[in-house]
This record gives structure tokens, C-alpha cells and sequence, in this order.
């Protein structure tokens, strides 16, 4: 924690602290300068991104017989562990930061007992994703959705886009600030030393509908009818990576998966790849880019971006100017980019030089924190 502050406290809570994809939320709370940080979550899931010290979860508060029961009292009826009450009281936050609106939805009646402010960051799936019928929790979700918007003191939009779709499900505008998360620029930053291979193509994500990996698959074959070398690698995994791998298999002449790979693997790959695109869809289930941090890391470490027009992509990446963007699912369209920047030396370096000035301008993580802190004064003054 940097700086000083005087009895200002936030508590920061995500159900599960925290998942590999959700850097952000760590790197957000660890980089506030004037509020003390808690971070709380139901359970502790991974330690590559926080210490278990920094962390409170109600696990440690719930006999080892009830651990696989609990879930159902609290998300009917909000109910925590005595000893995790206690400690929440005991810390006093000024107000509680909430990750997702459906996390929410879940801790709202322990922050009644909290009695402070709460300010909930929307990051799209959350209000996008229509779950499949059954779902017992997402009844609930939905149920209580309204009472959520009458309750929170601030939604925090990640984009523009995610803006106008919760006004689109109900939630009055003047609750709503955009503010986009940033990175770490002196962490995101190219080693000059090593140069980009040459025709290069990296995605990152996970490998899911929303991502639209097989449209770069199909878009690298046609560069590779031109550029024979060219190559693609793909980091990341989920439930069609095996189907994404067979057509791999046959349309590309060179290319590999990788899996999950940990940050600093990621950032390796970011360093000697020539063009980073994931092109994503709306997928069937609603669910969308409503931003996309990965696009800001890349270009923080000059990696120029294609991709599609789709959700919050174009806020993130500048048209024409950082990278090139082409309609959604136009696989020509996104193969003629791919290969404009691989083939054109000047536009490649123009845009490589102002893909990093235009994160460093924008999406500053500790400006950005900073203004995240005059969020946070505005709701406590009030």
C-alpha cells in the first residue's frame, strides 16, 4: 500500500480471491494510495495473485462438515459465519467495493449489517450472459437483481458499452460512472533488447464462444496463403480447445497451444510477438467484450491490435491508430489486417509507437487508481 490515508478503508469482495484472469482486481486494490485495502471473498481459491494474508473469506469461519452446504444458506439468505461478521465489523470499512453484480447480490444483506456504502464495478457477463435454465443461483440473481439496483449507492461501468447496457436493464443513469481499469505501465513495457519475430500472431483468452478464436484460425490460413511463415500461438484453454486444435490442424501450417500460462509467461510472449488479436463475438449466451484488458497490456508493451467492432473493443483499442478493427465475424476483413501489419514495416512501427503512448495517456493504472479514490471520496462525503 503506497501513500497515507486516515481511517478511509475500503473492503474489496469477490466470491473466489481470485482467479488467474482477474489481475485487475489485484493490481487495482494493491495500487489504492489513500484507503486502506481489505480484500473478502467466500472462499480462497489461488495465490498468484494475492497472499493469503491479505485476504478474509468466510472458509476459514465454516466447520469442514458444512463447507459443501454453506453455499446454500448464504445465497438464500445472506447468511455468514459469526467469526467472519465479527471481523468485517472489526475492520469498519468506509464503504465495500463489489467485483460483478451477481457477488453482489449475495454479500448485500451482511453489508446491511454493515451499514456503509456500496459501490459495485459491472464487468459485463454479470448482466450479458443469459444462464441455462435450472440455475438455481441465477433464479436468485435475477429475482433480486432490482433490489440490487435500488440498494447500491454507484455502479462503476468498465466501458461506455457496459454503461448502456445496464441503463438497457433498468438502473437509472446518474448511479453510473464509467471508469476504465489500468495497467501497470513500468510493468507492461517492452524489453527493447529483443526484437518481435518475425509474423508473429498471439491470442490470449480463454478458449470460449465469446473469444472467437476459430474466426483467427480461419483468417491465419488465409495470411498463410500469403506469408507462408506466418505463425499463431494461442495461450489459453477452456471447453473448445480440443475442437479449436482439430481445426487448427487443418487449416494452419504453423502454430501452437500453449494452455494457461502464468503472467509473466504471457508478458514474454507479448514481447516478441509482431500483432496481438483476439476477435471477439457476441456469443449465444449474450455475453460480450465489454472492454478487455489483455488488449490494453498488449499495447502497452507496443504489440499493435486486431480484432472485431465488437462491445467495448473499439474503447480500448483506437482504430487506425493502435490497431485495425473490422466488423464482427468478417474473416477476410480481419485476414487482410493481420496481414497489412505484418507486411507493412512503417505502419507496423507507427502504430506499435503509438499503441504505448496511448495506454500510458489513458489507461495509467495508477491515474486511473487515483481516480477510482475520487469515486470512492464522492460516496463517503455524500
Amino acid at each position: 500500500m503506497k501513500g497515507s490515508y486516515k481511517n478511509k478503508k475500503v473492503l474489496i469482495y469477490r466470491e473466489d480471491l481470485l482467479p488467474p484472469s482477474e489481475t485487475f482486481i489485484a493490481s487495482q486494490g494493491k495500487c489504492l494510495s489513500h484507503y486502506q485495502c481489505k480484500f473478502s471473498g467466500k472462499s480462497f481459491k489461488d495465490n498468484r495473485l494475492l497472499d493469503k494474508s491479505e485476504a478474509l473469506t468466510m472458509d476459514e469461519y465454516i466447520p469442514k462438515a458444512l463447507k459443501k452446504f454453506w453455499n446454500i444458506p448464504f445465497k438464500l439468505f445472506g447468511l455468514c459465519p459469526s467469526g467472519f461478521e465479527k471481523e468485517l465489523l472489526n475492520f469498519s470499512p468506509s464503504l465495500v467495493h463489489i467485483h460483478f453484480a451477481n457477488d453482489a447480490t449475495w454479500f448485500m444483506p451482511m453489508n446491511k449489517k454493515l451499514n456503509v456504502p456500496m459501490v459495485v464495478t459491472i464487468h459485463g457477463y454479470d448482466i450479458l450472459v443469459k444462464e441455462t435454465k435450472g440455475s438455481l443461483a441465477y433464479s436468485i440473481y435475477q429475482r433480486r437483481f432490482q433490489e440490487l439496483l435500488n440498494y447500491t449507492n454507484t455502479f462503476i461501468a468498465v466501458s461506455e458499452f457496459t454503461k448502456n447496457k445496464l441503463i438497457e436493464r433498468g438502473c437509472h443513469k446518474d448511479k453510473i460512472k464509467v471508469h476504465y481499469i489500468g495497467v501497470d505501465t513500468d510493468k507492461f513495457q517492452r524489453d527493447k533488447e529483443i526484437l518481435p519475430e518475425e509474423n508473429s500472431v498471439l491470442f490470449v483468452g480463454r478458449l470460449v464462444e465469446k473469444k472467437g478464436c476459430k474466426y483467427l484460425i480461419e483468417a491465419i490460413s488465409k495470411v498463410q496463403e500469403r506469408i507462408p511463415n506466418a505463425n499463431l500461438t494461442i495461450i489459453g484453454d477452456g471447453p473448445l480447445r480440443e475442437n479449436l486444435e482439430q481445426l487448427a490442424s487443418e487449416k494452419l501450417k504453423n502454430y501452437k497451444f500453449l494452455g494457461s500460462q502464468p503472467p509473466q509467461e504471457i508478458k514474454r510472449h507479448l514481447n516478441k510477438t509482431k500483432v496481438f488479436c483476439v476477435p471477439s463475438i457476441v456469443a449465444d449466451n449474450g455475453d460480450a467484450e465489454t472492454f478487455g484488458i489483455v488488449f490494453i497490456e498488449a499495447q502497452a508493451m507496443n504489440v499493435p491490435v486486431v480484432s472485431f467492432k465488437t462491445g467495448g473493443i473499439p474503447e480500448a483499442v483506437k482504430d487506425g491508430t493502435t490497431g485495425l478493427l473490422t466488423e464482427e465475424k468478417d474473416i477476410d476483413g480481419l485476414a487482410s489486417r493481420i496481414h497489412k501489419l505484418l507486411s507493412d514495416t512503417n505502419l507496423w512501427s507507427r502504430m506499435s509507437k503509438e499503441s504505448r503512448e496511448y495506454v500510458e495517456n489513458n489507461f495509467n493504472l495508477q491515474r486511473q487508481t487515483q481516480k477510482l479514490e475520487t469515486i470512492y471520496d464522492e460516496i463517503i462525503s455524500n
